[in-house]
This record gives C-alpha cells, structure tokens and sequence, in this order.
C-alpha cells in the first residue's frame, strides 16, 4: 500500500493558493490577481533575494499551525476539541485566514490591493487580521487541551 506523501515546494503553494481564488473558473483572472499581488509585495519590500516562491514560504511559515478546533458532540454536548492537523491541511487554513482578512477588509480597493497589503502585514510581522486568526485558534487549542482524550 502506497502512502500519499505531500511535498511542500513553491509550486505546490502557488498552485493551491491559485486554486482558492478561482471563481466560475476564470483562471485567467485568478492568475492575474495573484501575481499583481505578489509583484507589488516584491516591489514594495525592496530585497533582490526574495521571489514570488519565496514570499509564499515566508507567508506559510509565519501562519504554520500544528493544531486546529474541531467541535464534537458526545451525549448532548457539544466539546472543541484540538487535532493535530496535516500539511495540506496547514496551507488550506493559511490561506483561509488570509482570505478571510481580505474578505473583513472593507476598503473599496481591488482584490489584488488587498491580498498585498494583507501579505506585506504578515512578512513585516505587523497586527494584521490573518495573524490574529491564527492566534485565536492556538488560544482555543490551549484553553481545551482537557478535552484530548474525546478524539478517538
């Protein structure tokens, strides 16, 4: 039996985030929004060694997450439990926070303004919303650790 191993590289990143921004299958435009987005983040941090590949790393590596909540019912009540969580798991919830902070920013600004913007707060390390996710969900993991032995 073959085990399925995922390979985190540059080209998986790209490929997923594009795939997350498709909408009624216009990849062309997903395409377009995403690489307005990451060259105005390359033209904007001003450092020759970075990449496109490279921002994408620094980016799932700033919101690398080891556990997620789940909620559980057990005899009429209802327990958040932690999991430990995946890798493909890891870039979908990345890149979920990140759209879910482009999606609460409500600047009339096009798409790829945004998903900038929100990229250069996470490399700069700054208060940005996708962060925040991510730290509520570690908060959320801590504070019902008690509940691990429902996961079975």
């Amino acid at each position: 039996m073959k085990k399925n191993k995922f390979k985190l590289n540059d080209k998986s990143l790209y490929n997923k985030f594009l795939g997350v921004l498709i909408k009624k299958g216009n990849k062309k435009k997903a395409k377009k929004i995403l690489n307005n987005s990451l060259s105005k983040v390359l033209r904007r941090i001003k450092i020759k060694k970075f990449s496109r590949s490279k921002i994408l790393l620094v980016i799932f590596s700033k919101l690398n997450c080891f556990v997620e909540i789940r909620k559980i019912q057990r005899r009429k009540n209802t327990h958040l439990i932690p999991f430990p969580v995946k890798v493909e798991r890891r870039i979908y919830l990345a890149i979920k926070w990140i759209l879910f902070a482009i999606n609460k920013n409500r600047l009339k600004i096009p798409l790829a303004d945004k998903l900038a913007v929100e990229i250069l707060k996470i490399m700069m390390g700054k208060n940005c919303q996708s962060i925040k996710e991510k730290d509520s969900n570690l908060a959320q993991a801590l504070k019902n650790r008690s509940n691990v032995h429902f996961r079975w």
